[in-house]
């Protein structure tokens, strides 16, 4: 699948948006559904400012931890009840996520809740997801072991045809050693697990609200934010 990075300027976004906008400025990020990075049409913003829930949607994933590697066939979980459009940065909390059909080691479990930030490096034009304190415990391992690992994320945010994505590309965890046995790395890696994103509203009650599927980051102008 060919990728497309989601990069612009921030010159080049301020000079797109002041186009067609009363602000030259573009101070605000909508979830759009479809892959739109700049001033996604109103027809496809998410509506706001109903409340609803980002949706991670893991892929086939593979984490390193030096004496084993894990390997799941993928991961679903849910932030807290947030706004689709939100103020140059898009801020939200992971409550749960969760792994099916885990081996190598056979549990998976990520801290949650996690604080999460999606923006726009002004500097490089490129998304960035991050999260402070991310952490990941695994058990049931071989031979009795078991590994808690944390990092720092920085990953790039990605676009295809029709969806943003996340892949962690070898990003390094680092063990924490109280809560760790002897043969697990210094360093693990999250090699590989694709991860998309929909979102579904709260208007019918979670987790039977009116779902999106696959939505991306916009940028968009402030003239812009109501979508009814």
């Amino acid at each position: 699948m060919k990728l497309v990075k989601l990069t612009m300027s921030a010159a080049a976004a301020m000079v797109f948006i002041g186009a067609s906008s009363v602000s030259a400025t573009p101070t605000w990020i909508g979830l759009c559904k479809t892959a739109t990075l700049l001033n996604c049409a109103k027809a496809n913003l998410v509506k706001h400012p109903l409340l609803g829930r980002l949706i991670p949607l893991v892929g086939p994933g593979k984490f390193n931890a030096g004496f084993v590697t894990i390997e799941c066939e993928g991961g679903t979980g849910n932030s807290n009840q947030i706004e689709a459009q939100q103020n140059k940065e898009f801020t939200g909390t992971i409550e749960s996520l969760t792994f099916a059909s885990c081996k190598g080691c056979t549990a998976v479990a990520v801290v949650t809740p996690q604080a999460v930030l999606l923006k726009m490096n002004s500097e490089a034009g490129e998304w960035r997801l991050q999260a402070n304190n991310a952490k990941v415990k695994f058990t049931g391992c071989p031979l009795g072991q078991f590994c808690t690992y944390e990092a720092v994320l920085d990953l790039e945010v990605q676009m295809n045809a029709t969806d943003a994505l996340v892949e962690p590309k070898g990003f390094e965890f680092k063990r924490v050693t109280a809560e760790s046995t002897a043969l697990c790395s210094e360093k693990g890696k999250w090699e590989t697990g694709t991860t998309l994103f929909d979102w579904e509203l709260d208007d019918a009650g979670f987790p039977n609200g009116t779902r999106h599927k696959g939505v991306t980051p916009s940028l968009i102008g402030a003239i812009l934010i109501k979508t009814f």
